[in-house]
């Protein structure tokens, strides 16, 4: 009861407190209960789903939990489902890679378990960098296949005011802007070229590029639309065809060929966000439930 009570007080966004020396409410003697349990049942049932993620991304974007750690982790009463979370810590993981591999767990469940560690100095942050706010979409679908479709990206303008590099570029920049009711050249290319592997002309400079402009975006708390490069609220063949363009410059394979070292896990971290916005966008309850809750946001 006490562990509960005290869960609730995460409800509170925001109010005045003062300090005294003299305690005013009844307290019974002899009765101990840890915080550590009480922080992780207020993140897991009471918290705000915004507040989740931000202050999971101000703790950092990839933890790990050493060995030495271990024998705290039975303090905090978690779930019997964290079992999959706390054996990927041991190796190194993300909230964004533990909603695409374990696509059963929900996603409160990942960033409460996750976000209690962390507070408590459990596990460790791999790097400092600050994850995408909408990796806590709560939603998801199956995890779509690897695609094979090569294509050279096609530049795109998000929807918010930023003067950061949102796209590769190759030639002269199309319109920023799709018309009304149009499709924008990458998707008609799509359903009429042939599924064969084109020769790439982009350079390792501009898939840096590319790696830095998405890494800018997650650092600013991008909606999934704006991160990959589309207009808020963009068909759904328009997010597979921007997911397909992700998936052909920041796979390992293709790193590699650019001369690209991946030591600070960015292309990792941007290509799991690549398939958070594609497993949330490409569903249609969980994007309903995606849109309304920036609806209020981008109807002005």
């Amino acid at each position: 009861v006490i562990i509960q009570r005290a869960a609730r007080t995460f409800v509170v966004e925001r109010g005045d407190y003062v300090f005294t020396d003299r305690v005013t409410i009844p307290v019974v003697t002899g009765v101990e209960v840890d915080v550590r349990a009480a922080i992780y049942r207020g993140m897991r049932t009471n918290l705000s789903e915004l507040r989740l993620g931000a202050d999971l991304r101000a703790l950092g974007a990839r933890f790990i939990l050493h060995p030495e750690a271990l024998e705290h982790v039975t303090r905090f009463d978690f779930d019997g489902e964290a079992g999959v979370i706390l054996e990927a810590l041991r190796s190194g993981t993300s909230a964004a890679e533990l909603e695409a591999r374990f696509r059963a767990l929900d996603p409160r469940l990942i960033f409460a378990v996750l976000g209690a560690l962390a507070t408590c100095r459990v596990i460790s942050a791999i790097d400092d960098r600050t994850p995408m706010a909408q990796d806590i979409s709560i939603a998801r679908t199956p995890t779509p296949r690897e695609p094979t479709i090569s294509r050279v990206p096609t530049q795109r303008q998000p929807t918010t005011s930023s003067s950061i590099p949102v796209a590769l570029r190759q030639g002269p920049p199309t319109s920023p802007r799709l018309a009304s009711g149009s499709h924008p050249r990458i998707v008609r290319d799509f359903d009429n070229a042939p599924t064969n592997v084109h020769p790439s002309g982009v350079s390792g400079a501009q898939v840096e590029q590319l790696l830095a402009s998405r890494v800018a975006l997650l650092d600013a708390g991008a909606d999934l639309f704006t991160f990959l490069g589309l207009p808020f609220d963009a068909p759904v063949s328009h997010v597979r065809a921007a997911y397909l363009e992700f998936s052909r410059y920041l796979r390992p394979d293709r790193l590699a060929q650019f001369g690209i070292h991946d030591r600070q896990h960015e292309a990792r971290t941007v290509f799991a966000q690549a398939v958070v916005a594609m497993t949330v966008l490409t569903d249609e309850s969980r994007r309903a439930e995606y849109v309304s809750s920036f609806t209020p946001m981008h109807s002005n």
